[in-house]
């Protein structure tokens, strides 16, 4: 469904003004999709209740006339402050419904404490982390998704059908290739790591963008609304699907993004520790152990508050 009929064709249906090609295009709109016929209920309902009003109206002014000249432009006045606001209500009506429809064209997908794997409808393969989401749908020749959090992307190649991916700040392209994006609303930048194929990753509105192969990292800064190609840590942007660990130099800051994104609990680190870094390696250890070892190397203790790991 595209609503291809302006408002004033529609009207001109529903008061059988139309011309036999403009009911026959009417005709066939409503049969192509269950969705046009549920609108244009909606929209006739409003529309005949307002047409009756309006010639109310009319009849009311043309009687008007007959006394003085004073109550009819306050008559007229009031005719065409109804039909100015008439006319904002329709347009209300058709935004809303246009919306309404609109959202129900995606395809969405969420999560909650675990990862999942979801077959899009292009045979494209998307495993959400925890806490994430995306939505689906194919329009004007293009496979379109909008998401958060962090998801993984085994996109099915379609040279005719580009595969284009927003987050709040990034706009990312391609046809078929493997990667991963962790675009999460907490984090100080968006990430997108290339496993196979090329992924061109834009900063939205700024015409800035730059071309990411295989093995290549794309961070994207939030504040700046910058983007470089940064080529260390690649291996944390699939630790959560692999369990395997490399903080080489890592700040607080660093040491937090990562064990939410794998583990998917709270830490807290002290800001005492704020200028230490780390370098160590984990492989599918767990949780508890890993910043048992982190607490170590910064220098504190570790402390467990109900769900909240703190380092102090």
């Amino acid at each position: 469904m595209k609503l291809p009929f302006n408002t004033e064709l529609l009207i001109k249906h529903l008061r059988s003004e139309s011309k036999p090609q403009e009911r026959i295009l009417i005709e066939n709109w409503l049969k192509n999709d269950r969705a046009n016929e549920q609108f244009y209920e909606q929209f006739k309902r409003f529309w005949m209740g307002l047409d009756d009003d309006a010639e109310q109206i009319s009849v009311n002014v043309d009687q008007a006339w007959l006394k003085t000249s004073d109550r009819l432009v306050t008559k007229k006045r009031i005719g065409i402050y109804k039909y100015v606001a008439a006319a904002v209500i329709v347009l209300g009506i058709i935004t809303g419904a246009y919306r309404w429809w609109d959202y129900n064209q995606w395809v969405r997908y969420e999560t909650g404490d675990g990862a999942q794997l979801y077959t899009l409808a292009d045979g494209s393969q998307v495993q959400l982390n925890h806490h994430s989401s995306i939505a689906y749908r194919q329009k004007s020749g293009q496979r379109l998704v909008k998401m958060k959090g962090e998801v993984f992307f085994d996109v099915s190649r379609d040279e005719y059908k580009p595969f284009v991916i927003n987050t709040s700040n990034a706009k990312v392209q391609v046809l078929g290739t493997s990667f991963n994006i962790r675009a999460r609303e907490d984090a100080l930048n968006e990430r997108v790591y290339v496993e196979s194929g090329k992924v061109a990753m834009e900063v939205k509105n700024s015409g800035r963008q730059m071309l990411l192969t295989q093995g290549q990292l794309g961070v994207l800064n939030k504040s700046e609304q910058s983007v470089q190609n940064v080529q260390s840590q690649t291996i944390n942007d699939m630790a959560w699907r692999t369990r395997k660990i490399n903080f080489e130099n890592a700040n607080s800051q660093d040491i937090i993004e990562l064990i939410a994104s794998v583990y998917n609990v709270k830490l807290r680190i002290d800001e005492a520790f704020s200028n230490r870094t780390i370098n160590v390696d984990f492989d599918n250890q767990p949780v508890e152990e890993v910043l048992d070892v982190i607490s170590v190397l910064l220098g504190g203790e570790l402390i467990v508050e109900g769900d909240i790991y703190q380092i102090k």
